[in-house]
């Protein structure tokens, strides 16, 4: 009797331990087929493969016969089936509408749908013609952002065995990670095409681009910093940059000193084998200032050296320069012209010893009163040509330079450019809703790390977007295509808009913006959009260079025809060598410069253009340390 007990015993320890092995042995299958899901060798294959496997991976798991990912189409009527566990090419082009039967029911009702006999339901139809006899039935919507837009199923369960409730469990989850897996996937792409697309750019720039850490080890370059120094991308990463261009650490230093404190370095100018480079060194800095690498920028300017020095010898024989030449005394006499220059003079109407048009006449007039060259361009004989107009004493040398080629490259330029930020705009749009998405917690919830790097790129897509929007108005701008639909303009609503745009920039600093209307219904003539921007742009600084603390006074006056808008700040200032070029595309004063805030250097050149546009001016007024005004005009409505 007692060896009979204890026979029963061990059979039933036997029997317990075989059941709990099983159930670790499907645990541990589970937690493979779950970080499966998420490996990322799911991003080399196509979307159809990666789903099929998952079929395959749930199949498997939950000993089915077959199973199944159907896949909404983007048009919203046919659900199309990727299905494991067939014959190789058995259904696997089958479709159907997504409003019967069973698929109609897992998707309107949004849950799960187990089954012992499928063939007794009222809503077994639906399935299309071809498609597999089934009896046990288990299926889950797949859902993503309260969108239905798949669902996931499973039939013919091992043994002719029913699902159980913990299959169904199992289900709901493999439906979950593989809505947030084709998420992923989704954003994988889209970011994959963006860096692509970076890479393209950053491949197709005619500078040269050398980007090291703090210690000098050279972590990027461009095609065209590797054609300058004659050196493969594989013979440069990794070496210390200063061997690949030959600057001493002491002339590092002393560029990064000179940004930091906001001047501007002297010309740096670099020869490798019979080239000459003008090189420029900026800081990678992080948010508390330190420094974590350099790029080095090198631009061929071996052609442009060249030509000054042809300019300098030809313009002591002028009868030698194959580009126009004239002597012009102040009242205008044309008192020397070269043979280049008479087809020109023949376009005027006038000769040697004849006077100007009084247009050009006037050219003359304002250079010698300033005392400063005046340029401009001019079209003729289907060519374009640069003048210079140079006062020397009592008379003006006037330069001519065929600059048609240049004209043409800089069209394409800026055509390039516009083509490539259209480009940017829509897988930038897609990217930053996916990256909200996932901040939001929408597909799932996330640890502060990932939160944390989740926001540095949301940041820094807002600035990627913000940079694509500067660059298509610069675009547009330059190729003359920027319309202006003018209506009377309540200005008050304009800046008030604009202050309450950049209310969180302000609260973050503690500045304070106040607006002074001498007149409360003040009109300005303009178009709404456009003025809305310069306003934007102008405030946006008077923020963003500002002190802790700060203030910012916008006062708006009426004078004659126009009204003049100053935006006055207690910021940081500009140095007077600055101001000349601070309306200039891509250009950072010193003492902006030195400040990390980012910004693409565009937004005063459109601002300028854009109140040119309207019939006004704009200019400013500023000493470093003690802040800076900035002022337009607009036309009275």
């Amino acid at each position: 009797m007692k060896q009979q007990l204890a026979k029963q015993r061990l059979k039933s320890l036997q029997e317990t331990k075989a059941h709990h092995t099983a159930d670790f042995q499907k645990s541990q299958s589970l937690f493979k087929a779950i970080r499966n899901l998420a490996n990322p060798l799911f991003l080399d294959v196509p979307l159809d493969v990666a789903l099929r496997r998952m079929a395959g991976t749930a199949r498997k798991l939950v000993q089915a016969k077959y199973a199944a990912i159907g896949v909404l189409g983007n048009e919203g009527n046919t659900i199309r089936f990727l299905s494991s566990g067939l014959a190789p090419g058995q259904h696997r082009n089958l479709k159907c509408p997504p409003n019967k039967g069973i698929i109609r029911l897992i998707t309107e009702e949004r849950k799960s749908l187990r089954l012992a006999d499928l063939t007794s339901h009222p809503n077994s139809a639906g399935f299309p013609p071809g498609h597999i006899k089934m009896k046990t039935f288990l299926g889950a919507p797949i859902i993503y952002r309260g969108r239905v837009f798949g669902n996931f199923y499973l039939t013919e369960k091992k043994n002719n065995q029913p699902f159980t409730k913990e299959d169904e469990v199992l289900l709901n989850h493999f439906t979950a990670i593989v809505s947030v897996a084709i998420e992923n996937r989704r954003l994988f792409e889209l970011i994959d095409q963006e860096r692509k697309q970076s890479a393209a750019i950053l491949s197709s720039m005619g500078e040269g681009i050398i980007v090291s850490d703090s210690s000098g080890r050279i972590l990027l370059s461009n095609p065209a910093a590797e054609r300058f120094c004659s050196c493969r991308s594989e013979e440069i990463i990794g070496r210390d940059a200063d061997e690949i261009l030959p600057l001493s650490s002491q002339v590092v230093a002393q560029i990064l000193q000179a940004k930091r404190n906001g001047q501007v370095p002297k010309e740096l100018l670099v020869s490798i084998a019979d080239k000459i480079f003008l090189v420029d060194v900026s800081p990678i800095t992080d948010q508390k200032g330190q420094l974590l690498g350099t790029v080095r920028t090198m631009k061929d300017i071996t052609e442009r050296k060249k030509a000054e020095e042809e300019i300098n010898i030809l313009a002591r024989f002028p009868s030698e320069n194959p580009n126009p030449v004239l002597r012009i005394a102040k009242d205008g006499t044309i008192l020397y012209a070269n043979q280049a220059s008479l087809p020109l003079c023949n376009e005027w109407g006038c000769q040697t010893g004849q006077l100007l048009p009084e247009y050009w006449h006037k050219f003359v007039s304002d250079a010698i009163s300033s005392g400063t060259s005046k340029a401009t361009e001019v079209e003729y004989q289907g060519r374009i040509f640069s003048l210079t107009f140079a006062p020397v004493a009592d008379y003006v040398y006037v330069y001519g330079l065929d600059i048609t080629e240049r004209k043409r490259i800089e069209d394409m330029k800026t055509e390039f450019v516009s083509i490539v930020s259209h480009e940017f705009r829509t897988p930038l749009t897609s990217i930053k809703g996916y990256v909200d998405l996932i901040l939001e917690g929408d597909t799932g919830k996330i640890n502060e790390t990932q939160k944390e790097f989740l926001g540095i790129a949301h940041d820094e897509t807002n600035r990627l977007a913000a940079l694509v929007t500067d660059l298509l108005d610069v675009s547009r701008i330059e190729a003359g295509r920027i319309e202006l639909r003018m209506e009377p303009l309540s200005i008050g609503e304009i800046i008030n808009a604009a202050i309450t745009s950049l209310q969180p920039q302000a609260t973050e600093k503690a500045v304070e913006v106040t607006v002074h209307l001498s007149e409360e219904s003040l009109q300005v003539k303009g178009d709404r959009d456009r003025a809305n921007r310069i306003i934007l742009n102008l405030l946006s600084n008077a923020i963003k260079y500002n002190r802790q603390g700060g203030q910012i006074n916008i006062v708006v006056s009426r004078d004659k025809g126009m009204v003049q808008i100053d935006v006055v700040d207690t910021g940081i200032g500009i140095s007077g060598a600055d101001i000349p070029m601070l309306f200039t595309k891509f250009y950072k004063a010193g003492a902006t410069a030195a400040v990390s805030t980012g910004g693409t250097g565009l937004g005063l050149f459109i601002a300028k253009s854009l109140v040119e546009l309207h019939g006004g001016l704009i200019w400013v007024k500023s000493e470093e340390g003690k802040g800076s005004t900035f002022s337009f005009t607009l036309p009275v409505a």
